[in-house]
């Protein structure tokens, strides 16, 4: 809707003021394809008559959602942005990680993003990125596809930091394991992946994780994500019966009390949850 009015509705801009919202203009222009969906629609209206001075100008950027309220902004009160992730469902997160990843195919970086960079219809599930005044120029180096619950790229490998840090803190992927100590110094065969170290120190994340999810997501895109998991438990299995001490056998009896969700939650690329399954995360 274009609304027409003899009165000024902004008044002494600042220079720096108006110079922003000509930024974003131009980068509404750049994603043009994406205006109405990834992006709302907007137009830029600026009046100034000589000799006003540059700061009478009169700037703003005008959005519309055909012709609806602008949708909402995500409700995050005093949570941080990783609380609000974790509750999210696993199709909105990778709705948002898509409707960025278009924008940089579009050659712009959105730079710090934010909950207050997302806003959604009724549904929650139409997502648009707003506040794209700061957005950069960019390449993305990405690859060509993205696979959710693998595990985690290392930054330089994915070659686009801020997707690459949008899916680590949205637990898209499954963390890399990092070093600690061993029950026992022994690395286990897992056929098709040379070894892994039995860790009983802490992951990279605050998240729970079966240790087999870890050691099955590190099987090869050839290999199907139920024969991984099943393969992964028979090693964790053999492993706490040759090498743990004290309490081996309780890991093999969670492991089979647990056989059945570990593999469904794992082939289903679900979110494990600790209290779900019961058992301290130590134990798997």
């Amino acid at each position: 809707m274009n609304y027409r009015s003899p009165r000024q509705f902004f008044r002494g801009l600042r220079p720096k003021s108006t110079t922003r919202l000509l930024d974003e203009a131009k980068n509404y222009a750049q994603l043009l394809p994406l205006q109405g969906k990834a992006i709302p629609r907007g137009k830029l209206y600026v009046a100034s008559n000589p000799p006003v001075s540059p700061q009478a100008t009169t700037a703003v950027l005008v959005t519309k959602y055909y012709g609806k309220t602008l949708a909402r902004e995500v409700e995050d009160g005093d949570r941080t942005a990783s609380e609000l992730w974790e509750h999210m469902p696993s199709i909105f997160r990778q709705c948002i990680i898509s409707t960025v990843a278009e924008v940089q195919d579009l050659g712009l970086e959105l730079g710090y993003f934010g909950l207050n960079h997302i806003i959604l219809d009724e549904t929650r599930l139409m997502v648009m990125i707003i506040g794209i005044a700061d957005a950069e120029p960019h390449t993305c180096g990405r690859p060509e596809y993205f696979e959710q619950g693998i595990v985690a790229p290392s930054a330089e490998d994915y070659d686009c930091e801020e997707l690459h840090y949008l899916c680590m803190n949205m637990n898209m992927w499954l963390p890399r394991m990092c070093s600690g100590f061993l029950f026992r110094r022994r690395v286990v065969s897992f056929g098709f992946v040379a070894s892994i170290s039995y860790y009983s120190s802490s992951y990279e994340t605050e998240r729970f994780f079966p240790r087999a999810w870890l050691l099955a997501a590190e099987a090869p895109p050839t290999v199907s994500r139920k024969f991984a998991i099943a393969r992964a438990i028979q090693i964790m299995v053999r492993y706490a019966t040759d090498f743990v001490v004290d309490w081996g056998e309780d890991i093999v009896g969670r492991f089979h009390e647990m056989r059945d969700k570990i593999e469904q939650d794992f082939v289903e690329r679900k979110q494990p949850d600790e209290d779900e399954y019961g058992i301290p995360a130590l134990l798997l």
